[in-house]
C-alpha cells in the first residue's frame, strides 16, 4: 500500500482549474509545517474494500473537506461502534423447527393500541362534531359533558336562565346531531343547522 500526495500548483485556485503536483511524503509533511499552507485543506481517498490500495491524500475546498470529514466522522463511528456486534434482522428465522421470526417473539400481544388509535380519532371527530354544531347546541353539550358534568339537567338550566325541558331539548337535539355526525352512513352535511 502506497500513500500519495497531490495538492494544488496554485493555492489560490480554489478548486477552479486545478493543475496537479504530486509530492512525496517527506515533501508533503515540510508543507504542512509552513504556517502560510494552515488554512489549506486535505482529503484522504481509501479504499474500505481494498485496505491494500494506494491511499492518496487530495488538496480541497473548505466545503469539500467539510463533506469529507462528516462522512469520516460517520464511518469512524460506525467502525468503532461496530466492533465485536452484529447486526440481526427481525425478519430473521430463530427456529429450523418452526418458522418464529423476532417479529413475533418481541410481539407485545396484550398491547390494544388499535384501540388506543380508534378512540383517538373518535375524540377528533367528536371535536370536530362539537364545533358544527349550532352555538345553543354546543353550549348544552359543553357544559352537560364537559364544563359541569357533575351538575344535573335542571342545575345547568337554571345557570342559563332556561327550564328544564328546555335544556333537555337542547340537549337531545345536539346529540342527535352528533350521533348524525359521527355516523360514517349518513353524509355529514345533512347535520341539523338551526
Amino acid at each position: 500500500m502506497a500513500k500519495k500526495y497531490f495538492i494544488w500548483k496554485d493555492p489560490a485556485c480554489n478548486g477552479m482549474d486545478i493543475e496537479w503536483v504530486e509530492l512525496n511524503g517527506r515533501a508533503f509533511y515540510d508543507l504542512l509545517k509552513k504556517p502560510e499552507n494552515g488554512e489549506r485543506r486535505f482529503i484522504r481517498l481509501g479504499n474500505d474494500i481494498c485496505p491494500n490500495a494506494d491511499v492518496i491524500y487530495i488538496e480541497a475546498t473548505e466545503s469539500q473537506y467539510q463533506d469529507w470529514y462528516t462522512e469520516y466522522c460517520r464511518h469512524k463511528y460506525l467502525r468503532t461502534w461496530g466492533k465485536g456486534r452484529t447486526a440481526l434482522s427481525l425478519d430473521a428465522l430463530l427456529d429450523e423447527e418452526g418458522p418464529c421470526s423476532l417479529h413475533e417473539l418481541i410481539a407485545d400481544i396484550g398491547a390494544e393500541f388499535e384501540e388506543d388509535i380508534i378512540r383517538e380519532l373518535c375524540g377528533e371527530q367528536l371535536l370536530i362534531a362539537i364545533e358544527k354544531l349550532t352555538s345553543v347546541r354546543r353550549e348544552a353539550i359543553e357544559l352537560k359533558y364537559f364544563i359541569c358534568p357533575t351538575k344535573s339537567d335542571a342545575e345547568i338550566a337554571a345557570m342559563l336562565g332556561i327550564s328544564r325541558k328546555g335544556f333537555s331539548d337542547r340537549k337531545r337535539l345536539a346529540l342527535t346531531d352528533l350521533k348524525n355526525f359521527l355516523n360514517f352512513d349518513t353524509p355529514k352535511s345533512e347535520i341539523a343547522t338551526q
